[in-house]
């Protein structure tokens, strides 16, 4: 009587495990994991912001880099390592300079750019040298703009509760 319990408890753990086979194999535990806005580096930027041909400068802008500004004012975080490459220019600035906090080990500078030209409603406009090397970013508040028009400019973020 002992041997027939012993194969009955084998083929009740064996239709267990296949049972549990199929029921998780029609799962999504087992599919690889999709690549997140964390793991691609261009998830969040359009990629014609501050596009340019040079590779080099491509590769540079989204090369992540270790940020951590704790209320440094915004035209100050433009003199700071990872944007010494190339040159700021503020054309109009906000009337209220705003103060910046960030803590990133991983955010690549296209990425910290994109952030806070959304952020603060600015335009950035990358300008070349007639090598077709990038020399410079225009930077432009576009609180005026929106404030005397009421247009917003296509080409920059759209401002959050626009």
């Amino acid at each position: 009587m002992k041997p027939k319990t012993i194969s009955y408890s084998r083929t009740l753990a064996g239709a267990a495990a296949f049972g549990s086979m199929l029921l998780f194999s029609s799962c999504d535990l087992f599919v690889e994991t999709p690549e997140y806005a964390l793991s691609n580096p261009k998830a969040v930027v359009p990629p014609d912001f501050l596009f340019s041909f040079n590779s080099d400068y491509n590769a540079w802008m989204d090369t992540a880099a270790n940020i951590n500004y704790h209320e440094v004012p915004l035209d100050r975080v433009f003199a700071n390592p990872p944007f010494t490459r190339l040159e700021y220019e503020f054309l109009d600035r906000p009337e209220i300079m705003p103060k910046v906090t960030i803590h990133s080990d991983a955010i690549t500078r296209r990425q910290l750019l994109w952030m806070l030209a959304y952020e603060h409603n600015l335009k950035m406009t990358l300008y070349s040298q007639a090598d077709g090397y990038p020399a410079m970013v225009s930077i432009r508040s576009r609180e005026d703009n929106a404030r005397e028009t009421g247009v917003i400019d296509t080409y920059a973020p759209t401002p959050r509760g626009s």
